[in-house]
């Protein structure tokens, strides 16, 4: 701002020199001022996080809050798990590369792909239904290690359901994970520059019975056995 300020007091000085010399160079010296005024105030219009300070220049209106990283953080996160709704390796690394920094491109990929695979049903991919957050903080809010990248870490706990549909029949099952997520600035946006898995578990119920099957007796027990008799059936 004082730089702007000292610029436009030698905007105005030129503006009024060059009066002397002839009215059109005065009127180019009032314009490129009022250009200057109308653009710093445009600036001072904007959110302040949306201007990312450069890598070793730590700017206290250049960092975001809380509740300013966490708007940040929450669509890079769930398009994650959108990204898995593109058929194709090739589309989903596109759509990836949308939320995350180059360099953990591969290794998320992976962690993500293998928790969608539902081994009990074959080791089909399941479709995922929903992520619901669950509890989030944010934290270490400035230049960030290793490379001094402006950026926040989240520790986040969150649930996703997904669905597979396998002989006839659909299965949906529920996991929760807790981790915790590095996000940097870059020159194409924001960025999750590292995720680190604190726990993970299913959260749904055992798909077998709890309680064993009630067994006949009497009557019923006789009746039972000689039927399967009658079928063939060793007992």
């Amino acid at each position: 701002m004082v730089l702007a300020a000292v610029v436009l007091v030698v905007l105005i000085m030129v503006g009024v020199v060059r009066h002397e010399w002839g009215k059109g160079l005065f009127i180019t010296g009032g314009l490129a001022t009022v250009v200057l005024v109308g653009g710093v105030g445009v600036m001072g219009m904007l959110p302040s996080w949306l201007f990312v300070p450069l890598p070793g220049v730590l700017s206290g209106t250049g960092l975001p809050s809380d509740e300013e990283a966490l708007a940040v953080f929450h669509p890079l996160h769930s398009n994650i798990y959108r990204a898995f709704d593109y058929s194709t390796e090739s589309d989903i690394y596109d759509a990836l590369a949308r939320s995350v920094d180059g360099e953990l491109l591969d290794s998320l990929y992976n962690d993500v792909y293998r928790s969608l695979i539902m081994q009990e049903h074959g080791g089909a991919v399941s479709r995922v239904k929903s992520v619901t957050p669950m509890e989030e903080s944010v934290q270490n809010i400035g230049l960030l290690p290793p490379d001094d990248r402006v950026g926040f870490q989240v520790l986040y706990r969150w649930q996703v359901e997904g669905e597979v549909y396998h002989w006839g029949h659909t299965h949906t099952r529920v996991n929760q994970y807790q981790a915790e997520y590095t996000v940097v600035s870059s020159e194409n946006g924001w960025r999750i520059a590292g995720s680190n898995i604190l726990e993970q578990f299913r959260v749904d119920a055992d798909p077998f019975p709890t309680t064993p099957a009630e067994v006949p007796a009497g009557d019923e027990m006789d009746q039972l056995i000689e039927s399967l008799q009658q079928s063939g059936t060793d007992i």
